[in-house]
């Protein structure tokens, strides 16, 4: 018995051996930092603040493409060259999603975040038409206003001379997504019941990125027994509870009143798609729903709380913002009300928001996988 499953793990590794071996042989001609043996370069991303400038340093000294090795895992390529990117591009249909976006389907399903090839593509064709022809964001430019209203007060409420900006953010974000996007009116700005929905969120978030920075934790077997596990389900089953409820009455809405309404929001338009002859399901609109406010969520609110912070930390900045606001409402900023064409003349702050985007980037990276041997010629030179 000890002897036949001696010989099966010895057979397992082999082919684990020879297979990363495979991969070697095909990486071989791309140049890598230098090597720890059997951990590889797992001490580059030990600790996460300093984890993006070795990687972009890593880039630079390299020529803008290098192989990677974490651990015992695959061996991978980082890119920042423009061409190798333009190579990838033209073999688009051999390219897919990282396996880590596996992390992400007890949440998201199949939603446009995690689906690929012609079920992805068909998807985003038929969302993005959706959204783009129906000026759904002219409609809610009142809801930014209220919502913005509220934020104020929540601020000026604080009482201390700190607080956690980012987390402000975050709830402040999802109280404008759920009104925006399912005419949900939450509060969890203001710490109200409702705001379980937004701790769910954020426990199911931190769960994710646990698992993509544990060894441990990145193999399903292992990660079923961890605290985390449990955490993400009982999140889980909170989100998808609120998400279901709000499916099934607007599916009543609908049924009652039918498509004639002055303004819909992002789930009616998503109940109205049609992708190859058919609608949307209940379990794929919670899909699509849960994928816009990950997508959203977090990246929208770190990039505003990084404004904040630079026009905090500059205040000829706040001077110049503050002189276009007087312009645009003639000195009357008490009362005023923002429309959509106001905000269209708002090009320095426009300008702010643009420059802040570009020294703190929200989203550094993104992994693909190649889903055949792709042959790429000469290394070029750096970009």
């Amino acid at each position: 018995m000890y002897f036949f499953l001696f010989c099966i793990v010895t057979l397992v590794l082999m082919w684990f051996i020879t297979h990363l071996h495979n991969i070697y042989n095909h990486l071989k001609e791309f140049p890598a930092p230098p090597i720890v043996p059997v951990l590889g370069h797992v001490f580059d991303y030990v600790d996460p603040k300093k984890a993006l400038s070795i990687l972009t340093n890593n880039l630079v000294n390299h020529g803008g493409v290098i192989r990677q090795y974490i651990g015992p895992r695959k061996p991978s390529l980082a890119t920042a060259n423009r061409d190798f990117l333009q190579f990838l591009c033209r073999h688009s249909k051999y390219i897919g999603k990282a396996k880590y976006y596996r992390y992400l389907k007890p949440w998201l399903g199949e939603g446009l975040l995690t689906s690929d090839g012609h079920q992805w593509l068909s998807r985003r064709k038929a969302l993005t038409s959706s959204f783009t022809q129906s000026g759904v964001l002219r409609n809610f430019v009142g809801v930014f206003e209220e919502k913005s209203d509220q934020l104020i007060k929540e601020i000026n409420d604080l009482s201390s001379d700190k607080a956690n900006v980012h987390l402000i953010m975050k709830r402040f974000t999802l109280d404008v997504f759920c009104e925006t996007a399912m005419r949900v009116s939450l509060s969890s700005l203001a710490n109200s019941a409702d705001s379980n929905y937004a701790i769910s969120i954020e426990s199911v978030c931190e769960v994710i990125q646990n698992r993509m920075t544990s060894f441990m934790k990145n193999f399903d077997f292992f990660f079923q027994f961890s605290s985390d596990c449990t955490r993400e389900k009982k999140n889980l089953a909170v989100i998808d509870g609120m998400l279901h409820k709000i499916i099934k009455a607007k599916h009543q809405e609908r049924r009652q009143i039918g498509n004639a309404k002055e303004r819909k929001d992002m789930l009616d338009l998503m109940m109205e798609v049609d992708i190859e002859g058919k609608t949307l399901s209940s379990s794929e609109l919670r899909a699509h729903v849960n994928s816009f406010t990950f997508a959203g969520y977090d990246t929208t609110s770190s990039a505003m709380s990084l404004v904040l912070y630079e026009i905090a930390e500059n205040p000829s900045i706040q001077e110049k913002l503050l002189e276009e606001q007087m312009q645009i409402f003639s000195g009357k900023l008490n009362n005023a009300s923002v429309t959509y064409e106001i905000l269209h003349k708002m090009a320095y702050l426009d300008m702010v928001i643009k420059e802040t985007l570009r020294l703190h980037t929200i989203v550094p990276c993104i992994g693909k996988r190649a889903t055949k041997d792709l042959q790429y010629g000469n290394l070029p030179e750096l970009y």
